[in-house]
């Protein structure tokens, strides 16, 4: 991290003049030898060494560890972790577990099969997620490697419905269901980072969602994508595991997308 040390000291570590401050109660009796020492003005301790600086305080942690159960040792692979606008925290493992917290990391449930947020921190969802996304409507997306992208509509306190896309080449379907990432535009349309099948914009209609997918300008360029990003409303950065694009969301679906490619021999190159 950064951080800013007061303009009182002027040498090579810490300055010639001393600090005027005064250690917080709790550091008083902490052992530190080195004439190289610094207290800011909340009362933290700075001590300059050979290797480097130490930085000593009473404040809260800067981290917290929340713990999981795992199923196997897969299970300590997290895939994903998402703050929801809510405050609760979604996580998801490789064995399978949707994992929610709250704001402050205590376990709240598993997501199960069929929707419901159950205590038991070892119940499996059945699918690896890679990505959440809240719709501004309430409804929870979840992008999985597990050929199945599932939209939660909440249906009370800790249960939803769910409803599973798989893929599928019939018009207005989904062609690829291992989904990477997920972004929402300012219609409320959700777009889709597949992993073989491009950029795929979601659409409600009055049958269910519908699916367009906006083709590269290169055929098989482009084609796995791993996130995108909403800029200003109208357009959407896609990043691809050969290269970037960057397109008007507006624009209709069978427009291409040029994307700029990796060039491994240019060390420039994205």
């Amino acid at each position: 991290g950064t951080f800013s040390i007061d303009d009182k000291y002027t040498d090579r570590a810490f300055g010639n003049r001393r600090p005027t401050y005064s250690l917080r109660a709790e550091l008083a009796d902490y052992p530190a030898e080195s004439p190289q020492k610094y207290v800011d003005r909340d009362g933290n301790l700075w001590i300059a060494r050979n290797g480097g600086i130490d930085y000593v305080t009473v404040a809260n942690p800067a981290f917290t560890f929340i713990d999981s159960t795992p199923l196997d040792s897969i299970g300590t692979d997290i895939h994903v972790v998402y703050a929801a606008p809510d405050g609760h925290i979604w996580a998801a493992s490789r064995d399978t577990r949707i994992m929610v917290y709250d704001s402050d990391g205590h376990h709240i449930g598993n997501l199960t099969p069929s929707g419901r947020i159950i205590a038991d921190p070892s119940a499996p969802s059945g699918v690896r997620a890679y990505s959440f996304m809240a719709g501004s409507d309430g409804r929870m997306w979840i992008g999985t490697k597990s050929q199945q992208l599932l939209v939660l509509t909440p249906r009370g306190s800790q249960t939803y419905s769910v409803r599973r896309y798989l893929a599928a080449d019939t018009p207005g379907g989904l062609h690829c269901a291992d989904i990477y990432d997920i972004a929402e535009d300012s219609g409320g349309n959700m777009w889709l980072a597949t992993f073989g099948g491009g950029i795929v914009r979601a659409s409600d209609t009055p049958d269910g969602l519908r699916f367009g997918q906006k083709e590269p300008a290169a055929p098989g360029r482009g084609l796995r994508i791993r996130r995108l990003q909403a800029v200003g409303g109208t357009l959407m950065m896609a990043a691809a595991t050969d290269g970037m694009a960057v397109f008007d969301m507006a624009d209709s679906l069978p427009r291409p997308v040029c994307f700029n490619s990796t060039e491994p021999s240019r060390g420039s190159s994205l």
